[in-house]
């Protein structure tokens, strides 16, 4: 092959280079691919007409031409990265792993590597991955608020996983009612909770420290005596639980007994400082402002007669009272213990746990936990997680859930875990870009989750009047119009989401929903079949409305065999009423007197749910 001189390429790299300034890519591909024709040995120069390639969206084109640069020099970094990221665009994560994989050994100072992996990870669902990749890339960029963002949607996706697999365990465990109860309990719906706190306490094995969890929903509800006889029962019964201290700390401020109060906490803190630092917040959450005023007057004039722990203590309790947001990020101390046999550490590691001392606890398995046997990863996650060490305690619940894949005590402590990371990277984002489209996006899903469609609609508004054709902004919106009654202008929502996106199965359930509601079937039939290919767990309400379509339509045999599909998905039992009037078309009057049976169960229990609702009412408003 007869070799060229620099000067060959160079009026051709010249202008791929202005071009490339004015960000016209396909033309910079262009002079990058003639220059390849001329020098076609050259690695640098395929990798750059890959990369004006994919900027372009030629991806197809742009992977061919990145290969072509790596086999001739496998050492090139940027070839490696934007061949991983073209695959993700051409939605093959699986392909992209060992080319980013291979990118982040290139060059380890580079976020994008690691950002592209957590992407990829999260298209194969292993969130557990995703997570450790953003993890690595905050590292390195800590104020990039996309890493933040995407990190916690990893945690709560690996956390709606576990979520998912707990509820299928029969019977239900301790673990999965405590659970649902702290969900009740977030929402402010504290009779619920409390009445589902107490079936957690009647079922073993539990989670420890519910006496205080169940207490702290009698104090939401003004029930400070109920309340403290759970703070009393959880000192008693349980010794290792520093929360009933805190709990009593709370009723103590709330009556102006500062010093008893303060005396609580520091009984806290001397078990584990991790522990009272990172549970603070919701106790003075609830105080007003002159009673914070009031509780800092006190910790002030204490602090002058005190030293050693006791001012420590003081002194951050301070802190959290003069900061706006009074949430404290807490992260467990990396200090190591000395080395002794395994049995021994195992005996003190659970002497410390018994005696409120987490942190402590967590450092006696030490940082070599994925070499201990489940039991210990377990009391690793427990004792991680109660210090507020919550990254330690995911990473010991994975560890042990490689171990046990199933067992209700590990998906606990990684779902608590997960959802308190998810918390804290969501924040971080938050405050890094407090008015970005991702930012309102995340407060109109959180509005929404907890019934205030008002704030939810305002808040994809904003999301949209900044990225007009956000899909998920779009549905977000189309789901909080139609929830909240405004059926017309989810109709018109949803037309202008799926103008975008037809085929979308779950905008097609809400397009399809509204339409029933405006009773619309004819139209309603086609958006509902699309959604028919969406999530499983969202086929129950499809069949559902579809079985009104069809009895709407007069199509009875077709009604009831997607009324029975959608049952599961029956809250007041007016499916199981409209099949119990088609039973009765078809003279099935055995079958129509069954479906009656659970319609009337079904309603009477919504009517008990509402009877609730009006009752939390009051402390909701006061919130």
């Amino acid at each position: 092959m007869p070799s060229f001189c620099q000067t060959d390429v160079d009026p051709l790299l010249t202008s791929a280079q202005e071009a490339q300034e004015r960000q016209d890519f396909a033309a910079a591909a262009e002079d990058y691919r003639a220059a390849v024709k001329v020098r076609p040995d050259t690695p640098e120069l395929w990798a750059n007409l890959g990369i004006m390639e994919y900027e372009a969206h030629q991806y197809q084109a742009a992977a061919k031409d990145l290969a072509s640069a790596i086999r001739l020099n496998s050492s090139l970094y940027s070839p490696f990265l934007f061949l991983g990221l073209d695959e993700l665009r051409l939605d093959r994560p699986k392909e992209a792993l060992p080319y980013l994989q291979k990118a982040e050994k290139l060059n380890g100072s580079d976020p994008q590597p690691l950002l592209a992996l957590g992407r990829a990870e999260v298209s194969l669902k292993d969130y557990a991955e995703a997570t450790n990749a953003y993890r690595k890339a905050l590292l390195l960029d800590p104020e990039n608020g996309r890493a933040w963002f995407d990190a916690g949607m990893a945690y709560l996706s690996n956390l709606e996983k576990d979520s998912r697999t707990l509820a299928e365990i029969t019977p239900p465990s301790g673990y999965s009612k405590a659970l649902f109860a702290e969900s009740l309990a977030e929402q402010r719906r504290y009779v619920e909770a409390a009445t589902q706190y107490v079936g957690a306490l009647d079922v073993q094995p539990q989670p420890p420290c519910l006496h205080s969890a169940l207490g702290f929903v009698y104090l939401r509800q003004g029930k400070a005596s109920e309340a403290m006889e759970q703070f009393q029962s959880e000192k008693k019964l349980y010794p290792e639980c520093n929360s009933p201290y805190l709990g009593m700390a709370e009723i103590d401020f709330a009556a102006s007994r500062q010093n008893e109060g303060l005396q609580e906490l520091e009984q806290s803190w001397s078990g584990d400082p991790g522990y009272t630092t990172s549970n603070l917040s919701p106790m003075l959450e609830m105080l007003s402002a002159d009673q914070r005023e009031e509780l800092a007057s006190a910790v002030a004039a204490r602090k002058i007669q005190v030293d050693g722990q006791s001012r420590d203590f003081l002194d951050a309790l301070l802190r959290q009272l003069r900061e706006k947001d009074s949430r404290a990020e807490n992260r467990g101390s990396r200090e190591t213990v000395p080395s002794q046999s395994p049995s021994v550490q195992r005996g003190k590691a659970l002497a410390a746990y018994q005696g409120g001392h987490y942190r402590e606890c967590a450092r006696w398995i030490g940082s070599s936990a994925g070499q201990h046997p489940s039991a210990e990863l377990l009391l690793a996650a427990k004792c991680s997680y109660m210090t507020g060490d919550y990254l330690a305690a995911t990473t010991a619940a994975r560890l042990a859930g490689a171990k046990l894949p199933a067992d209700p005590e590990v998906l606990y402590w990684s779902i608590r875990a997960d959802q308190r990371l998810a918390v804290e990277a969501l924040e971080r984002f938050q405050s890094i870009a407090p008015d970005s489209p991702q930012t309102h996006l995340l407060l109109g899903d959180m509005d929404r989750q907890r019934h205030h469609y008002d704030e939810a609609i305002s808040e994809y508004k904003l999301a949209l009047d900044e990225a007009p054709n956000d899909p998920a902004a779009l549905h977000g919106l189309t789901s909080a119009y139609l929830f909240d009654g405004k059926i017309e202008d989810a109709v018109k929502t949803a037309t202008a989401a799926l103008s975008l996106n037809p085929n979308d199965p779950e905008l097609n359930l809400l397009f399809g929903e509204a339409l029933v509601a405006q009773r619309k079937y004819q139209e309603a039939e086609a958006p509902l079949q699309k959604s028919l290919s969406g999530k499983p767990q969202l086929l129950p309400q499809a069949h559902a409305l579809l079985g009104q379509v069809y009895a709407g339509l007069g199509r009875v045999p077709e009604a009831i065999a997607n009324l029975k599909l959608g049952l599961d998905a029956d809250e007041d039992g007016s499916f199981h009423y409209q099949l119990a009037r088609l039973y009765r078309q078809t003279g099935d009057t055995g079958a129509a007197a069954a479906a009656m049976e659970q319609a009337k169960s079904l309603a009477q229990e919504h009517r008990a749910r509402a009877v609730i609702a009006v009752q939390e009412a009051p402390q909701s408003a006061d919130q």
